[in-house]
């Protein structure tokens, strides 16, 4: 947990075992800390622990498989109730909460979205409701029709890992929902990661969707 005083407060929700984590890598507390700099209260949960997996050698093969084989459901249940435990600290404004969310968890962003006390979602470079979805639950259009969140989209125009179109965009709006999307030219996965060896960072792309990503939220999160 980072806020806008700058100070790493460890914590765990006595109800919520599996939420809080210190096994996040440094990707996730970098996106953290860049949104306490920005004056937010940020919490990144570990979704990854409750599938057995560690952030730092889980490959998308294995998430997959393990969202395929029903695991999706337990990744939403520690979303929620990390969701729960932020909104429940005495600095974070109730009913005032946004969710970036980086890869798959930007798919996990867009469930969010359904959530009433999630104002606002920023996917980066993420999947789509198609990936998020599970056997039995509702449709891609279903889910869309369910976001109440306002939703500000970033992807890279050469991404051939996850990559949301801007047809999921237009959908949106078609829906009745409201959407930016934002396409970088020559930028492919994992933009923000400099210490990346699989993706390449892009330094330009970052800063702007670290800008475009506060100023939205600030926007929405009055």
């Amino acid at each position: 947990f980072f806020s806008s005083r700058r100070r790493h407060t460890r914590f765990k929700c006595d109800w919520s075992s599996d939420v809080c984590s210190s096994d996040l890598g440094g990707h996730e507390r970098a996106a953290v800390a860049w949104l306490a700099e920005a004056g937010f209260a940020a919490f990144a949960p570990d979704y990854f622990a409750p599938l057995g997996l560690r952030p730092l050698v889980a490959d998308d093969r294995d998430l997959v498989q393990k969202l395929l084989a029903g695991d999706g459901d337990r990744i939403r249940g520690v979303l929620a109730r990390s969701l729960d435990c932020l909104l429940s600290l005495p600095r974070v404004a109730p009913g005032q909460a946004g969710v970036v969310g980086f890869s798959l968890g930007g798919g996990f962003a867009f469930d969010l979205a359904t959530h009433p006390r999630v104002r606002a979602i920023v996917p980066w470079y993420s999947t789509d409701l198609a990936l998020a979805a599970r056997p039995g639950g509702p449709t891609r259009a279903q889910a869309m029709s369910q976001m109440r969140a306002s939703a500000l989209i970033l992807a890279g125009e050469t991404d051939s890992l996850f990559r949301v179109d801007q047809s999921l965009h237009e959908n949106l709006l078609r829906a009745g929902k409201s959407s930016a999307f934002v396409s970088y030219p020559g930028v492919g996965h994992g933009w923000d990661q400099p210490a990346s060896q699989i993706y390449t960072y892009s330094a330009s792309a970052t800063d702007d969707g670290r800008n475009r990503t506060s100023s939205f939220l600030r926007s929405i999160l009055r």
